[in-house]
């Protein structure tokens, strides 16, 4: 059984994406509820996109659920089982996040080979719609809107009979559900597709006991729940165990058999309704067999490794936990009874609403000015109307994206020169000069650096010697999360936290690695530092992104008034990220905004 469940891990249709999964944002628009991996190693795959409803100026406690099911090899075997069984895994992973078939949309998205005159290929293609249409007819939910394509032929080659079920439902954001196993002696289920007399799934049966799992969901009883798709039951429990290194000992005849549909579950209550195969343990027993934890972990992780590293880096370990005490007092000159603050919006930018929000939940007016070039007149004109509300405003933020795509020459580049026009470069000289703030995350990082503003304090030109963000170490985008410790506490920004405290931040660019011959001259403006499950500052890549040298995530200025950092603190939201691990807020809005209002 060992080598069959090293075999069944190693598929590349069950073993881990997660080197993939992080070149693309999962975090983008702060309405992610849960990210693409879960547990305290985020290892433990989701199966659906949870997104809180986009509102502007509050957080949304509803939550869209969208999810998908198809299984090629099905199709080879039946076009017709292939639906069927696509429509009820897109409805089962709704139910395992924890909604149900109340709000329920369905939409179908069917692709074929070139059909012609050949009556057999049209009955292929019917099948599968008939599939279909017995899974929604027994379920009383129609697919609506969908698409569909006839062109799946290349010369000689063919795509099997293709028909892919959209699920699309709503739940409360508390009442989401993750995957990963959340504690050892928790008793584990097993909930089968019941079957008919030809071996079909009886949908309508099925779907009530997922209506009963949804009341045991409700009523706090069910910790995990994991729907099996290309692999067996073994997988399903491996997939929930490693998100928080955790393993199970069960008992199971039919722990290997392919079973798509049915859900593994994981619960507190010991009496629920479902077949009981086992429990949530430190180590994996199965079926009486012991199978080693490293052994199986390096079978789910290592099929993509060589394409899409899980990590980089992961030879090296800590750096030095770099720390600043605060030496003064941070108030502002003037006292401001409503802080204003001046996002400029340029081309490629997209973190200007996430931002707004959270500076507006500390009681700041937001104001965005859009930075224009289009026609002939555009960026003048757009400089002018910058340098004028500028002087009104109080915070500075240069927020995320890839402003003009990332050129001219790297990430930035179109900020740095946008700030090295005259009139732009006085009125932000004055605006320091006026003890006011400046803000700048990811893209807006960039800008700071490149600029001279960090770590100088003022916009400048710049040598070799000088800092600068490079290629993430892994040379592609990364979208993640990650563990940052507080380094410095002398500044506008950071004077609330504690040294050392740590914050859990989503974390999304592909130049975050900070990199300079004058590193050790301006090592103690560190704001933030990467670190370990253990508060340590590490250059180890399971930890540091982008292999930025001390484990550098964020600076300050020496007069403390500008903060840059690559994480997204701007990016949280009440419910949000219901898999972080560490649950308080990085809150530097709050910081700025009492800066100017005397709070200490």
């Amino acid at each position: 059984y060992k080598e069959r469940a090293e075999k069944e891990l190693s598929e590349k249709n069950v073993a881990s994406q997660k080197g993939l999964a992080t070149n693309f944002d999962s975090s983008i628009g702060a309405t992610t509820v849960l990210m693409p991996f879960t547990g305290k190693e985020e290892l433990s795959p989701v199966q659906a996109s949870v997104q809180a409803l986009p509102t502007l100026g509050f957080d949304s406690d509803i939550a869209t659920v969208l999810t998908y099911g198809f299984i090629p090899k099905i199709s080879h075997y039946s076009p017709f089982l292939s639906a069927l069984y696509s429509v009820l895994l897109s409805v089962a992973k709704v139910y395992a996040v924890g909604g149900d078939r109340k709000t329920l949309y369905l939409s179908c998205q069917e692709y074929f080979e070139k059909l012609g005159t050949d009556s057999k290929k049209w009955g292929m293609a019917t099948e599968a719609l008939l599939g279909a249409l017995h899974a929604e007819r027994a379920m009383g939910i129609s697919a609506i809107g969908g698409k569909d394509s006839m062109s799946g032929t290349f010369n000689d080659l063919h795509v099997v009979e293709t028909l892919i079920s959209f699920a699309c439902s709503t739940v409360k954001v508390d009442q989401v559900l993750t995957p990963e196993l959340k504690n050892c002696g928790n008793t584990l289920y097993f909930l089968p597709v019941l079957k008919d007399e030809r071996g079909f799934p009886n949908v309508s049966e099925t779907v009530a006991q997922y209506d009963l799992l949804h009341r045991y969901i409700q009523e706090k009883k069910v910790c995990s729940v994991y729907v099996l798709e290309e692999g067996s039951a073994f997988s399903a429990l491996y997939k929930m165990a490693v998100g928080n290194d955790l393993g199970f000992h069960v008992t199971m005849e039919d722990l290997a058999d392919f079973q798509p549909g049915s859900m593994v579950i994981e619960a507190s209550a010991s009496d629920l309704p479902f077949r009981k195969i086992g429990t949530v343990e430190e180590d994996i027993l199965a079926n009486g067999e012991p199978l080693d934890k490293e052994t199986l972990r390096r079978a789910y992780t290592a099929p993509f490794e060589k394409l899409y590293p899980e990590y980089v880096n992961l030879e090296k370990g800590n750096c030095e936990n770099l720390s600043k005490e605060t030496e003064r007092a941070f108030f502002s000159p003037e006292k401001v009874e409503q802080v204003k603050v001046l996002i400029p919006v340029f081309p490629g930018t997209n973190c200007e609403y996430d931002s707004a929000r959270a500076f507006q939940k500390e009681g700041a007016e937001v104001e965005t000015v859009i930075i224009r070039n289009k026609r002939e007149h555009d960026l003048k004109e757009s400089m002018e109307e910058f340098v004028e509300k500028l002087k009104g405003a109080h915070i500075l933020m240069f927020v995320g994206g890839f402003s003009s795509g990332d050129e001219p020459d790297g990430s930035a580049k179109f900020i740095v020169n946008f700030l090295r026009n005259e009139r732009v470069k006085e009125a932000v000289h004055l605006h320091l000069k006026k003890k006011r703030l400046i803000l700048g995350i990811c893209n807006g990082f960039q800008a700071l650096l490149k600029s001279g503003l960090l770590p100088y304090g003022e916009i400048r030109d710049l040598t070799e010697e000088d800092l600068t963000l490079y290629h993430n170490d892994c040379m592609h985008h990364v979208s993640t999360t990650a563990f940052t410790r507080v380094a410095n506490t002398n500044s506008a920004w950071t004077r609330h936290f504690r040294l050392g405290e740590m914050h859990d931040v989503v974390f999304s660019h592909g130049e975050g690695k900070l990199v300079g011959k004058s590193i050790e001259k301006w090592k103690h403006l560190a704001a933030f530092q990467y670190a370990d499950f253990d508060g340590n500052a590490s250059l180890n890549g399971k930890f540091n992104p982008n292999g930025s040298l001390y484990g550098i995530e964020g600076m300050v200025s020496e007069d403390g008034l500008i903060l840059g950092k690559m994480g997204h603190s701007e990016r949280y939201g009440e419910g949000l990220y219901r898999n972080r691990r560490i649950p308080n807020p990085q809150n530097l809005f709050y910081s700025g905004v009492q800066y100017f209002k005397g709070a200490k």
